[in-house]
């Protein structure tokens, strides 16, 4: 519990010290085909947050005893913060590099940093655990010598970009790009920190613990949703312009409805088995907050669909508004929920929270792009998908066989009849049916 709220607080630290300027980098960097304006759009960003590192690192160290003292560290987690704020140039630099290899398209570059780094931090982190008892501080010890190893590495696979700018015209110019995105991302960084710090003070350190394991089992949902959404945003920005874009968009926001909420609830059902494969017997408890905090990743992807319309009308700053009704709820209701419903009611506050950002976004993107979503079947299923989530939150552990939740079970079947046979038309079914058909002859016939 205490490395996971602390490596969420990296990600906080991360998120306010680049505040935007890695998307302001890639943003800018496609403006021009010309390799010198492209060098001076890089090396400026790097020198903006190499100036943000230098201002503010010393006042996280001034700031350290706050910190230690708001997220209940104790003793442990002093010393431990003190390696997390002197790994955050590594970390932010290693980010910002990685990001100029992706958008260069230095694929094995990439991918040697990337996976380089995580192969090395579990390598490491299994020797420490299996042979040398490591404790908390030695977790972060090692993160911090992976972190300069790929710092070091990432720098010099980008070193001929980096130039000493001639003019700050090109940074002046991002700043009012990245400062919107700057600001979502510390907030979407802070909504988990806050959600931790909550349960540690409310509920105690095993009760961190026991969320953080919970976190890893919902995040499994992320590698169907982070691949829906890398797809999602080219196709969307593709065919906005055509004149039955809406059709297309209608059927996308059904299937991804029906069928992230049916996965949502498919790993609910085998939640308890898979804590206890990645954890130990120790976190049994953790499976209860599966259900919440793998339905706020649900709503935020279909947030992301049928909230297009902000993208679409190029005022991205407008995502700012959503945050605000976010981070109101989950700050009010968090703490109140935590101590009525336990661990389960501190989940489900980020639930509300995400549920009223996802509303707001969509009530101005209709307002400044509208769209025929005809949202009475996908709230339809959605509303049969929760209606089984809350039953098994309330009878939890009651209907189980062979470990395996049987109300979750129903309800992922529920969700798929309903989805097939109510929320997509005889038109929509049969065009899927013929889309699956053509890529099944594709890669039996690649020709």
């Amino acid at each position: 519990g205490l490395i996971d709220l602390l490596t969420t607080l990296v990600l906080v630290l991360s998120a306010a010290l680049t505040f935007g300027m890695d998307s302001a980098m890639a943003r800018y960097f496609y403006d021009t085909e010309d390799t010198a304006q492209r060098r001076q759009v890089v090396s400026q960003a790097f020198y903006f947050v190499l100036a943000m590192l230098v201002l503010l690192l010393p006042l996280l160290w001034l700031g350290a005893d706050r910190a230690v003292a708001w997220l209940a560290l104790g003793d442990t987690g002093r010393d431990a913060l003190g390696v997390v704020i002197a790994q955050m140039p590594f970390f932010v630099m290693t980010n910002m590099s990685m990001g100029l290899l992706k958008w260069t398209f230095r694929r094995n570059a990439f991918l040697a940093v990337s996976l380089g780094g995580t192969v090395g931090s579990v390598v490491l982190l299994f020797g420490a655990v299996t042979w040398f008892n490591a404790l908390v501080l030695d977790v972060f010890v090692i993160h911090l010598a992976v972190r300069v190893a790929a710092c070091l590495a990432s720098l010099w696979l980008v070193r001929d970009w980096l130039i000493w700018p001639r003019q700050w015209a090109v940074l002046r110019g991002m700043l009012p790009f990245a400062a919107p995105f700057g600001l979502m991302c510390v907030i979407s960084a802070f909504i988990p920190l806050w959600e931790r710090s909550v349960v540690q003070a409310v509920l105690g350190a095993d009760d961190l613990g026991l969320l953080a394991a919970g976190a890893k089992v919902a995040m499994l949902l992320s590698l169907f949703i982070t691949a829906f959404e890398t797809s999602w945003g080219p196709f969307s920005l593709a065919l906005h312009k055509q004149a039955d874009a809406a059709t297309t968009y209608r059927v996308v926001l059904k299937v991804v409805t029906a069928g992230l909420l049916a996965t949502v609830l498919a790993v609910t059902s085998i939640g308890e088995p898979l804590v206890q494969a990645l954890g130990s017997s120790r976190y049994a408890g953790a499976s209860a907050v599966v259900f919440p905090m793998a339905a706020c990743l649900v709503i935020q992807a279909i947030g992301a669909v049928a909230g297009v319309g902000i993208t679409f009308s190029k005022r991205a700053y407008l995502y700012l508004v959503g945050y605000v009704p976010l981070l109101v709820t989950v700050l009010v209701t968090a703490p109140w929920m935590a101590q009525r419903f336990g661990l389960v009611g501190a989940a489900w506050a980020t639930v509300f929270g995400y549920a009223a950002k996802v509303a707001t976004d969509v009530v101005l993107a209709q307002r400044i792009h509208p769209t025929d979503w005809r949202f009475g079947a996908p709230l339809a299923v959605a509303a049969v998908a929760f209606a089984f989530g809350i039953a098994h939150q309330v009878t939890f552990g009651s209907w189980r066989a062979w470990g395996v939740d049987m109300l979750p079970l129903a309800g992922m079947a529920s969700v798929l009849v309903v989805g097939w046979l109510l929320l997509l038309s005889p038109e929509e079914r049969a065009g899927i049916r013929r889309l699956l058909l053509r890529r099944r002859l594709t890669a039996a016939d690649p020709r």
